[in-house]
């Protein structure tokens, strides 16, 4: 997986705002935003592999309100849609080197994409969601509580994952929000969640029940994808 830090990144040059585009605001672009797009995270198997900031943030955060809160909007926005239907284009995509996954490969009796083929789908995801939630929510053995939540950090920054080990908090420190150009924001945010993740993944105690429902999801998520993209995966 390749993460998408900003490897350009020159902290001595002069912010240019200029009509560099800003990808935080353009829906199309994908990834998932706050309500203001003033923050985009894309995320792949629950896990954050790019941040994109608005470069004019610090003008339409005003007042009470902080650029920790769009960041929360734009993690609960991923985590709500992750957990009904992935957000995939339901046109069929043909494959640049004309390569099936394995998974989709597998699955050559799905129905035909329709409104209600998409609706069984939801409605599996939706129940699939809800288990694993309540797996979640039980004790892991030899544990009385539940995990708290993990934290990681970075220079400036820590995130927040919650007991399914998704991103939904991040705190600034005022002081490198001040200074920092906001491309660096995204890759500090990163740097934290991954740092999040090893130690969430080192501290996780044996869970078979949620292990068994994560392989299930991801099954069903290539059945899904397959559905989408019939010509990939059945030529």
């Amino acid at each position: 997986m390749t993460i998408g830090f900003d490897d350009d990144f020159d902290p001595l040059a002069p912010p240019d705002f200029g009509d560099a585009p800003d990808e935080a605001a353009d829906p199309d672009v994908g990834g998932f935003a706050d309500p203001d797009r003033i923050v985009r995270v894309w995320v792949e198997d629950n896990r954050l592999t790019k941040v994109r900031v608005s470069p004019v943030w610090f003008r339409r955060v005003m007042g009470e309100d902080t650029l920790e809160n769009h960041f929360r909007q734009a993690f609960a926005e991923a985590s709500f849609s992750l957990a009904s239907v992935p957000a995939e284009s339901t046109a069929p995509v043909e494959d640049d080197e004309g390569g099936v996954a394995d998974d989709d490969a597998a699955f050559e009796q799905l129905p035909r994409l329709s409104k209600a083929s998409l609706a069984a789908f939801g409605e599996l995801f939706a129940q699939l969601e809800r288990r694993i939630d309540e797996a979640v929510d039980n004790s892991s053995p030899g544990r009385a509580e539940p995990a708290p939540p993990t934290v990681g950090s970075a220079p400036g920054v820590s995130v927040v994952l919650d007991a399914r080990g998704r991103a939904c908090d991040v705190h600034f420190e005022e002081d490198w929000l001040d200074e920092v150009q906001v491309g660096a924001i995204g890759s500090a945010v990163l740097a934290a969640a991954q740092d999040a993740y090893a130690r969430h993944g080192d501290t996780g105690a044996a869970h078979p029940e949620l292990d068994d429902l994560l392989e299930e999801r991801r099954l069903l998520m290539a059945a899904y994808r397959a559905m989408l993209n019939p010509r990939r995966s059945r030529r």
